[in-house]
């Protein structure tokens, strides 16, 4: 890049903040995970019921997909923090 060139500054990435605002979300993304897992372990006792209600198929689906979404949210949050942690115990910024 030239230096007669402008450069505005609105469109200049700023590492510090989207690192802040990607943790952010992390933690968002972490804490519902973590939350619908354990809605989901919680609802494990009710499946029975739930299943002689509406058929076997439709609820244990529905369960597997819910505890799917689970499961990537809880890990999609998870991975940044531990990644985080290994750049400050290892030394980097």
């Amino acid at each position: 890049m030239s230096t007669s060139e402008s450069v505005d500054p609105h469109t200049i990435a700023r590492p510090q903040q989207a690192q802040h605002t990607n943790l952010g979300r992390s933690a968002v993304a972490l804490l519902l995970g973590l939350s619908l897992l354990i809605l989901g372990f919680a609802a494990l006792p009710h499946l029975a019921a739930w299943t002689q209600a509406w058929g076997n198929i439709p609820v244990y689906l529905a369960y597997f997909l819910v505890m799917s979404i689970a499961a990537r949210l809880f890990w999609g949050g998870a991975d940044p923090f531990l990644a985080a942690t290994k750049a400050v115990l290892t030394g980097r910024s």
